[in-house]
């Protein structure tokens, strides 16, 4: 693969949403401690007339004092800025009008801030274990999770394929629970199909990638666009097929991804509790050594336990879950910030 120009040593969050979450807070903190980047920056949706986002949010205001910038983004701006083809840009524009949920207009912003400006894209359940430079070497990086329906088979009319995929949700469901289920799913993991998701995204500016999967997006009939994943996910296994090529660079789960969907609920399952021991083991020691970033998929925790990943739960779960001990750097800043806060959905 032809390395070309860097992608620049930034890296980039997005946030919709009038508050900002405690899991978004604690992923900005963890990347400015570990990620080793030149800068952090939050990109928040403004209202087209409306106040400053985030103005007055106590997590915001110590995430600006922290060294994070703070920047208001539009989509009918980037989209304006973007240089795409005008038909293009209408009808993006009329889609990104169309999507309300905040996590499909993060899918749509994400791209069309790395095509104008290029870095490192982070979900804000996605926080660094430790330094991120190694992403930056190639045009374009994404890595795979383990999935039971990757695209090939939501397009499918094969019986036999969605049995399977019927199949391995019920397994995945099972190997969610306990040791012994971890274990086993462990040792099950390459039954399961590899996808590219989108929580992790480095590229350079004018990345061909980028290019490639805006010009899907604006293809797509409104039917499917608006289809959940269509717009994520499943948009960047389109103009990639899940492999490596000239303008991307693709790695393998355990490097962004070492728990995929659902068997996610091991990062916040308690376990046998253990007391910090800066020379000893660490649950930490539970995560692939090749891993870079914990995506969490935090939303299983909501689904689980009807409760949030804010300072008051990870208080609790500091020292017998994986993902206190991964964010326990910031655990007692969070709770001084803004104790019991609750999670708002993006």
């Amino acid at each position: 693969m032809s390395l070309g120009p860097p992608v620049p040593s930034v890296a980039r969050l997005v946030w919709i949403g009038d508050r900002l979450a405690p899991v978004a807070w604690l992923t900005a903190r963890a990347t400015l401690q570990r990620a080793g980047l030149e800068r952090v920056v939050l990109h928040v949706e403004a209202a087209p007339a409306g106040p400053p986002p985030l103005e007055r949010d106590v997590l915001a205001d110590d995430l600006r004092q922290a060294g994070v910038e703070i920047v208001p983004f539009e989509l009918d701006g980037l989209l304006d800025a973007s240089g795409l083809p005008s038909a293009e840009v209408d009808r993006l524009r009329r889609l990104g009008r169309d999507l309300r949920q905040g996590a499909a207009r993060s899918n749509l912003a994400r791209l069309l801030i790395l095509y104008a400006e290029g870095g490192l894209y982070l979900d804000t359940d996605a926080p660094p274990l430790r330094e991120l430079t190694p992403l930056l070497r190639h045009p374009a990086c994404l890595g795979l999770e383990r999935v039971a329906l990757p695209l090939r088979t939501m397009e499918s009319r094969s019986p036999l394929r969605w049995a399977r995929a019927g199949a391995l949700l019920a397994w995945r469901e099972l190997c969610s629970h306990g040791d012994l289920g971890e274990r086993v799913g462990a040792r099950t993991a390459g039954h399961f199909d590899l996808a590219v998701n989108n929580a992790v995204i480095a590229a350079t500016p004018g990345s061909p990638l980028l290019a490639a999967a805006l010009h899907a997006a604006a293809a797509l009939p409104d039917d499917v666009a608006r289809q959940r994943y269509q717009l994520g996910p499943k948009l960047l296994e389109r103009v990639t097929g899940n492999q490596s090529g000239p303008d991307v660079e693709i790695l393998p789960p355990e490097v962004c991804y070492p728990y995929g969907p659902e068997l996610s609920w091991h990062l916040f399952r308690p376990r046998p509790r253990r007391a910090p021991d800066p020379g000893g083991e660490s649950l930490l020691d539970l995560l692939p050594a090749t891993c870079r970033v914990v995506h969490l998929y935090d939303s299983v925790l909501r689904r689980r336990q009807g409760c949030s990943l804010d300072g008051a739960w990870l208080a609790r779960h500091r020292n017998d879950t994986i993902v206190g001990a991964l964010l326990a750097p910031s655990i007692d800043a969070l709770c001084a910030l803004d104790p019991g806060r609750a999670d708002v959905a993006r």
